[in-house]
């Protein structure tokens, strides 16, 4: 199976919470509770966050010439991040690569 920017791993968090999702969302049906409501519009928040962020990441960097994807885009940790190498932890949904994106918002180089 090819998996591009898009694509979720089945262990991803963003697969996670939709899991949790579905679980609250039948349970919300039977029962009828605001507070599992406010955790699924929670849980929407998070979800449609994430994926906007690494959307925007990878609009970005599919725009940039080939020469600048080796230039230093941010720092995390101490530790300086080219767009290549920023583009493989976003893709793998690792700690760092959300510090990356969270970076990047911050730097305005992705919108809010």
């Amino acid at each position: 199976m090819s998996g591009g920017p898009n694509h979720e791993s089945a262990d991803s968090p963003v697969d996670g919470l939709r899991g949790i999702k579905r679980l609250l969302d039948n349970d919300c049906v039977k029962n009828g509770g605001q507070r599992h409501y406010d955790i699924l519009r929670f849980i929407g928040r998070c979800v449609r966050t994430c994926m906007d962020k690494k959307a925007q990441f990878f609009k970005v960097y599919a725009n940039l010439p080939q020469a600048s994807r080796e230039e230093i885009v941010a720092v995390v940790g101490n530790e300086p991040y080219t767009w290549q190498v920023a583009r493989l932890e976003i893709e793998q949904d690792t700690p760092i690569g959300k510090e990356i994106l969270e970076t990047l918002v911050k730097l305005k180089i992705l919108p809010e």
